[in-house]
């Protein structure tokens, strides 16, 4: 489920349940869009092929976006909120989906970076400000940047090969 926990008392509470009638799935992989909602995706605990699922919380509503899904990952959004990014690790490819004023799917999903030829697993991923997607490697010890038309532009090799997720800092 998806639950509000406090880092001072460490009291934790439910705010809504996820797939609690799924003992075979978990949560993997979140983020919050623009407009004030929060995607998350899940995925069998074995990773069982199509048992996830992406869903989006917002405004008390928890509604179920894409399915099937074997490992959900990459959620990430275009710095306008217009666009939201997503993948299913296994598919070695990463989808775009336009979305209207509230943050809601408004099309359907396309594939807006194909990494089956390179034999690469996205995992998480991130947008800067120019709106460039910058996306860790599963077991390709990188994280790349992509343009904002799908385009390769940069690769940073890292000294370990399981990479899950990047952030950025600064101000």
């Amino acid at each position: 489920g998806l639950d509000r926990f406090d880092l001072i008392t460490g009291a934790r509470s439910r705010i809504i349940a996820l797939e609690a009638d799924q003992p075979e799935t978990r949560s993997n992989d979140g983020r919050a869009d623009p407009m004030g909602g929060f995607w998350i995706g899940t995925m069998g605990v074995s990773a069982q092929p199509g048992a996830g699922a992406i869903y989006r919380y917002y405004r008390g509503e928890l509604r179920r976006l894409f399915a099937p899904i074997t490992i959900s990952n990459a959620i990430c959004f275009a710095p306008d909120g217009r666009t939201a990014y997503f993948a299913d690790t296994t598919e070695q490819a990463i989808r775009r989906v336009a979305l209207d004023a509230e943050g809601w799917p408004e099309a359907e999903p396309m594939i807006h970076i194909d990494l089956s030829a390179e034999d690469v697993n996205p995992d998480g991923a991130v947008t800067d400000a120019e709106g460039r997607m910058w996306n860790a490697q599963w077991g390709a010890s990188r994280v790349a940047c992509y343009g904002t038309d799908g385009g390769l532009v940069h690769v940073v090799d890292l000294p370990t090969a399981q990479i899950a997720c990047q952030a950025f800092g600064g101000p």
